[in-house]
């Protein structure tokens, strides 16, 4: 114990370590996810996600990759939300905040 805290340190330093662990696997996965979308190839983190239809996005990706320029993947994000068409009655907006539902 330490001191009338009634912490025990060697427990909150393995919690700890576990917390870092954790979050250095989920950077790592976000970091391969990022690679992902920048170079237009599949890695593993991708396939571990089972609401991805995998075969389609094998095929997405590298499609995506050729069809815009980016180097980042705030300019993948812009690339995609410029060809995103929302309709509805009939009629079409590029924004979902210009769009009345």
């Amino acid at each position: 114990m330490y001191g009338d805290c009634g912490l025990d340190i060697s427990r909150i330093i393995q919690a700890a370590s576990h917390v870092a662990a954790v979050d250095q696997q989920s950077f790592a996965t976000v970091k391969q996810l990022e690679e992902c979308l920048l170079t237009g190839t599949m890695t593993e983190a991708a396939q571990s996600y089972p609401e991805v239809d995998i075969a389609r996005l094998t095929v997405q990706l590298p499609m995506f990759r050729s069809s815009y320029e980016y180097s980042s993947v705030e300019e993948a994000v812009s690339a995609l939300q410029s060809v995103v068409i929302f309709r509805r009655n009939g009629k079409e907006w590029r924004s979902a905040t210009q769009c009345v539902f």
